[in-house]
């Protein structure tokens, strides 16, 4: 007898509550920042590119994560600059004191003056999206407010706030909703994208940055210690206990539980970091690997594992951010584990390290499952004779409400070993593989196989070796599906099969098969790194009227020129994402090449390749205003996302005839009886992949020439 059960409300909240071990603290560690100057800001537009501005006019890129800094870009400045943002590794704007306002679109190399439609001391520059931005910072007795709306291209003076201070913070949860702190302890709130906006006073003194982890959530820092949170979106604040008196400057969050605040002595000469892993409810000081150090004016967390502050003197620290939650050591500990299972009771056991809370879940390879919690270690189920697959999952919450989980996977037999590894050893000849590329959404992200026939009762046991260079990478069991992260291109998967006795022993081998599949290349952004593969794809071409035929490439993208050589001494040059016709002299043969020059947006080029194949042009087809009539089919879109439509010459129109859909190792997947000289296919039900499109008659006889094609 089985039971999944639903779990009360206290179970989840014991779960939460339960003690974790407490990870040692890592020493934030100084990094050679080169100038001796305040820096007063830094920013990351992605793990490895960085920047860091400060007194005269002083800017620093770094562009491998802030292990090492350049030397002062030319930053036409000599007053201090307080803030820094990028919007990409390009573009990025720096502010500070007497209107200074420096832009960049080449990631630092040059910057231009941007004329301020009034005049302000700058304390903060932030984007909400490429496109949305604000500058804000202030004089003796007035806030000023700039807002652009198309990148940076022009600043809008916002109407007057109604307040009298500096601002020093500015955030946005969307487009409307915002929120700006100043120098009187005051936060600003607007509902209008910053058209008017709601004082409140929530401090005694000088508010910095500003921050919010989801739309309700989030914190302010200032002068003598203060955290303040808010969980009602702003309408309410509460103090926090940072167990410091020091003048705190900047607050960032990782996630909604982890976070640090920076800031130190009024006088500068002492730096203080503070860290929180349960949502800003306690704060722990940080320490740093040379002691005492300068007060730290603004950090940024490139990445969820790291952590970097700059502040006075010219000091740059970097810290490694501990996964206070991380599932290492549960997986860890249950690495080596196995169930139990005595046929002669019926008796299942679990790993005897599991914790009474941790959530047990049973496949038992017939078509029951069971859960229980840890505390139930042992159950009871009867099988007829058999091989079954059981696959155990151990789930265990970890305190911020997220699962880790262990699968242990085995195999049962019940009766009858000899007969079941006959029965196996009957099928080895006939497994195969399903390629699922659903999930396929570029290098690296998982193309999953699914073993055929049907072993699930079978003690059938697959060694994988994914890119057959002789190591096995997994074991399965049956028909356990297992997946890998491919890069994009053809491909070859290798696999061992056997059929394991009650002891595990062989009773019967498949040995090395190998399995041939190509994933497509449709990645964005542009990269390097597909490039081949984009090209091999090569391109698709449709005869027409007159000697015309139309190219379009299958993969490229709007990164890449093609030169196209034509193969009768001519040239042209088009677009990666575009068709292009091109009308021959006579009809022939000719040997075509698309060459591909790709650049990135950072101007950098990659190496030029190349595709070339013979085509073969007719001239007896139709204008190209009517429908096609080539022995080559056409098929568009193309790349398509699952609605198809192929064109094929009136003549083909019969009955008998049919188009096929293949995967490009050839088997057949769909058939589709042809009724009209356009058909509409769906496809959507395909995974994304590369296939071949082909006409055939009743006979099977190939009646055109076939059509490669993506599917996204």
């Amino acid at each position: 007898m089985f039971r999944t059960q639903n779990f009360p409300l206290f179970f989840v909240l014991l779960i939460l509550l339960m003690p974790f071990g407490v990870l040692a603290q890592t020493p934030w560690t100084s990094v050679a920042s080169g100038t001796n100057s305040q820096l007063l800001s830094v920013h990351f537009p992605d793990e490895n590119t960085g920047f860091a501005v400060g007194t005269n006019g002083t800017i620093l890129k770094t562009t491998d994560g802030g292990n090492t800094w350049s030397a002062p870009l030319p930053s036409q400045a000599t007053d201090a600059f307080y803030s820094v943002f990028f919007t990409d590794v390009l573009n990025g704007f720096a502010v500070g004191d007497n209107n200074l306002i420096r832009q960049t679109t080449d990631g630092g190399d040059t910057w231009n003056v941007v004329t301020s439609p009034a005049f302000a001391y700058f304390r903060v520059v932030w984007f909400l999206d490429a496109q949305t931005g604000f500058i804000a910072g202030g004089f003796p007795d007035q806030d000023v407010m700039l807002k652009t709306t198309d990148g940076g291209i022009t600043w809008n003076l916002l109407p007057p706030t109604g307040n009298t201070q500096t601002i020093y913070g500015i955030y946005f949860t969307d487009a409307n909703t915002g929120y700006a702190s100043d120098f009187n302890g005051n936060i600003l709130r607007t509902f209008d994208g910053g058209a008017s906006w709601a004082i409140q006073n929530v401090a005694g003194g000088q508010l910095n940055s500003i921050v919010f982890t989801d739309s309700n959530t989030g914190y302010v820092v200032g002068r003598d210690g203060v955290i303040l949170k808010t969980t009602d979106a702003g309408s309410s604040w509460f103090g926090l206990g940072s167990g410091t008196n020091y003048f705190l400057s900047d607050i960032k969050f990782r996630d909604a539980s982890t976070g640090f605040a920076v800031g130190g002595d009024v006088t500068g000469n002492i730096g203080i970091i503070l860290k929180t892993t349960d949502g800003g409810n306690t704060w722990t000081q940080e320490t740093f690997d040379t002691g005492t150090t300068s007060r730290q004016y603004r950090l940024f967390l490139p990445s969820a594992n790291t952590a970097i502050s700059c502040g006075l003197d010219g000091t740059i620290f970097k810290t490694a951010i501990a996964d206070p939650y991380c599932c290492d050591d549960f997986q860890e500990g249950l690495f080596d584990a196995s169930f139990t299972y005595d046929p002669a009771t019926g008796q299942f056991c679990a790993p005897g390290n599991v914790k009474p809370m941790d959530l047990l879940i049973w496949n038992l390879g017939d078509g029951n499952t069971a859960t229980w919690w840890g505390s139930e270690l042992c159950f009871y189920h009867g099988y007829p004779p058999g091989t079954y697959l059981v696959t155990l999952t151990i789930e265990r919450i970890r305190p911020d409400g997220k699962p880790c989980r262990v699968k242990i996977p085995q195999l049962v037999q019940v009766g009858g070993p000899a007969d079941d590894c006959a029965r196996c050893a009957e099928r080895l000849g006939q497994i195969n593989l399903a390629v699922d590329m659903t999930n396929w959404n570029g290098p690296g992200t998982p193309v999953v196989f699914y073993p055929l026939p049907d072993f699930s009762n079978l003690p059938l046991k697959i060694s994988w070796d994914f890119n057959c260079d002789g190591n096995v990478d997994q074991i399965t069991y049956g028909n356990q599906a297992v997946e890998y992260g491919f890069l994009c291109g053809p491909q070859t998967i290798c696999y061992h099969v056997e059929c394991l006795q009650s002891d595990e022993t062989v009773c019967a081998a498949y040995y090395w098969v190998n399995k041939y599949f190509t994933t497509p290349c449709f990645e964005a952004p542009c990269s390097c790194d597909d490039l081949v593969c984009d090209v091999n794809n090569g391109f698709s071409q449709s005869n027409y009227y007159g000697n015309q035929v139309l190219f379009t490439p299958n993969s490229l993208t709007s990164c890449d020129k093609v030169t196209w050589a034509w193969g009768d001494g001519t040239a042209n040059v088009s677009s990666g994402t575009d068709g292009i016709w091109h009308t021959y002299a006579s009809p022939g043969t000719y040997f075509v090449c698309m060459i591909v020059t790709r650049t990135l947006p950072d101007g950098t080029t990659c190496d030029m390749r190349k595709h070339c194949t013979s085509i073969y042009v007719s001239s007896y087809v139709n204008d190209p205003g009517t429908a096609p009539e080539a022995t080559q089919l056409g098929i568009f879109p193309n790349p398509g996302t699952g609605q198809f439509t192929v064109s094929l010459a009136p003549e083909f129109d019969q009955a008998g005839n049919a188009l096929q859909i293949s995967a490009v190792e050839g088997k057949v997947l769909r058939v589709f009886p042809v009724d009209a000289p356009d058909m509409k296919l769906n496809l959507e039900d395909l995974p994304a992949g590369l296939y071949l499109v082909t006409l055939v008659d009743a006979q099977g006889k190939r009646l055109a020439v076939g059509e490669r094609f993506v599917k996204q």
